[in-house]
């Protein structure tokens, strides 16, 4: 998925679940497909953010390298 992301890009980040059943960050693209996720040294309180409500994108700054993807988190909506 990720190799299909362009710079600018926008996606959706919403909470998820990992294998082990911990609450991770996720970034989605228009129609649900799971790009990655993501790890950014705010986690908690972004985490904490959109359980209250709140929305968030991920923007894409670079192209992707190597399966990992440079993106911009900012409020908002898809």
């Amino acid at each position: 998925m990720v190799k299909q992301l362009k710079k600018g890009s926008k996606l959706r980040v919403d909470l998820g679940k990992s294998p082990a059943g911990r609450d991770i960050l996720l970034a989605l693209t228009k129609d649900g497909k799971i790009a990655g996720s993501l790890t950014p040294p705010q986690v908690l309180d972004i985490m904490n953010c959109l359980r209250g409500g709140h929305s968030y994108i991920a923007e894409v700054q670079a192209e992707p390298s190597g399966g990992e993807c440079r993106v911009r988190i900012r409020s908002g909506s898809l």
